[in-house]
């Protein structure tokens, strides 16, 4: 289905991003293209779901597809911040291991596939964070926005944990 084509260009764009700014410090221009590539990777995760969705192709291979697309896009990106010294590790972890809870919750089936507007809003934003962490490095604003981003992750994971225990049936006795 063409929703899975999505994801599938979504990973490709990430590992050409992470490729770009590997390569940013020897070619200046390639700074645009991870820029580029980074922001169509973050659109198509964005759609993918919508398009499945309105195609009536949903599957569990593409949704399974789109959170390891999504798990891979993340540690890709927080690596890099890390690795060129704009965040501080537990940043990244603290990003990341949301995810991961997240993911692990929904893989035991304790929280459900369901997505949250701030989720969606979430992933819109990110991108720019990351794009304002890279250009402005470790100041004080921009590291604010990104605790924001970490606040609005772990928001929405608990929100998901809350949704999934209000529909657990109450036993009476």
């Amino acid at each position: 289905p063409i929703s899975s084509y999505i994801t599938i260009s979504s990973i490709c764009l990430c590992i050409m991003s992470v490729q770009c700014i590997v390569n940013s410090d020897k070619i200046g221009g390639w700074k645009f293209l991870y820029f580029l590539a980074m922001i169509l990777s973050f659109f198509g995760d964005l759609f993918d779901g919508e398009v499945a969705r309105k195609t009536d192709t949903t599957s569990d291979f593409g949704n399974m597809l789109d959170k390891y697309a999504d798990i891979l896009r993340d540690i890709a990106i927080l690596y890099l911040l890390v690795v060129k010294n704009i965040i501080p590790f537990y940043m990244a972890t603290m990003y990341l291991s949301r995810n991961i809870f997240v993911y692990t919750g929904r893989w035991l089936g304790y929280i459900s596939n369901s997505s949250s507007y701030i989720a969606k809003v979430n992933t819109f934003l990110f991108p720019f964070v990351v794009i304002l962490l890279y250009i402005t490095g470790n100041t004080p604003s921009s590291i604010l926005a990104f605790y924001i981003m970490i606040a609005l992750n772990w928001f929405t994971a608990f929100q998901y944990v809350a949704n999934s225990f209000s529909r657990i049936p109450i036993i009476k006795q």
